[in-house]
């Protein structure tokens, strides 16, 4: 059965990620949707996961505020895969044919993933991608 994940990480730090199934119905919605839904730490068991999805709720909720801007990276898939800057309000329908990557953990090749990357921009650093507004 086909299935569809994302992996979230913060900072590209690959050592704590955020891993959820999605339903096709999702691709509708906005990366800002995809990581409101990410970032809820209800849904997450192990401590480690709940403090990282709390990380990126504070970072979301102040980028969506106009606090502070944020670089959301998804990995493209590519060969090798580049990293693709996208924003916010970005529909992942107008780039899912670029992001959906076969997920290496699925023996039978059916799951896709999505790996993205959520960076809070700091005073004097890039930003390459803000918050839309």
């Amino acid at each position: 059965m086909n299935k569809n994940y994302v992996r979230l990480d913060e900072n590209n730090a690959d050592d704590e990620v955020l891993i959820r199934e999605i339903k096709e119905s999702y691709f509708e919605k906005t990366f800002g949707d995809l990581i409101a839904y990410m970032s809820d730490d209800g849904k997450y068991e192990e401590s480690g996961e709940k403090a990282l999805a709390r990380r990126v709720r504070s970072t979301y909720e102040n980028a969506s505020r106009g606090n502070t801007s944020v670089s959301i990276v998804c990995l493209t898939n590519d060969d090798p895969p580049q990293d693709l800057s996208v924003r916010l309000e970005d529909r992942l329908s107008e780039y899912k044919p670029r992001i959906l990557r076969p997920h290496s953990s699925d023996s039978e090749g059916d799951s896709k993933v999505i790996d993205i990357s959520v960076d809070e921009n700091h005073a004097g650093g890039s930003s390459y991608l803000y918050n839309g507004r």
